[in-house]
């Protein structure tokens, strides 16, 4: 599957932001004039709430012709976007790696399942751990390596309620009104500029550990 890395790259997601909204700078830099620790900036729900929400609101009171705020959300959609073909792509690897003369997984309850069945019912989660695991004889990737099975399953868990939206996880966050830590911090709008998810490193690292090569 081919992928665009413009459109993947979702760690440095809050440096485009700026990139593309030059404006945000100033008020980003004098609501945070007081951090020190820039290593570890502050975290994407304060710059969702502190700087984008008060730009947002700000823009719906100018006259103009809504460009900018048409501008923000294609911004968001590209982000949404991204994360959608990361899902697609991990997927797929999961399903094609699959050696053609792979007949049989049997999970951790003693259930067996054809290839058939592991493509049409195992879960992504389960297909990137011990299937594969087993079917290609390499370790097992959430055992190997934790951290980068996280990233692999936080894509598809964003992916899910980008689909799927809900009270405590989809576009407006949870509770009926205002705009406190805990609405802001369940949007998903805020959760693509949290992740570092690192969306074309994090498939390619995937498939060379199962297979030793990369996209």
């Amino acid at each position: 599957m081919m992928m665009s890395k413009k459109t993947l790259i979702y760690a440095d997601i809050a440096k485009r932001l700026f990139e593309a909204f030059p404006m945000l700078v100033a008020p980003y830099q004098k609501q945070f004039s007081y951090w020190t620790d820039w290593e570890k900036p502050p975290g994407s729900y304060l710059l969702f709430a502190m700087v984008v929400i008060p730009y947002l609101i700000a823009q719906l009171d100018e006259p103009g012709d809504g460009q900018t705020l048409t501008k923000l959300f294609d911004f968001f959609e590209e982000a949404i976007s991204g994360i959608v073909l990361a899902y697609a792509a991990l997927d797929n690897f999961a399903n094609e790696a699959l050696p053609t003369g792979y007949v049989v997984f049997t999970d951790e309850d003693g259930k067996n399942y054809t290839r058939e069945q592991i493509e049409a019912t195992v879960g992504l989660e389960k297909r990137l751990s011990r299937v594969l695991s087993d079917a290609l004889s390499r370790p097992n990737l959430r055992v190997d390596k934790p951290d980068l099975y996280e990233r692999a399953v936080e894509i598809k868990k964003l992916r899910d309620d980008i689909g799927h939206s809900k009270l405590t996880t989809g576009y407006a966050g949870p509770g009926n009104q205002g705009l406190d830590q805990a609405r802001i911090m369940g949007t998903i709008f805020s959760r693509l500029l949290a992740y570092p998810l690192n969306a074309v490193e994090t498939i390619n690292e995937v498939m060379e550990h199962y297979t030793g090569s990369t996209a």
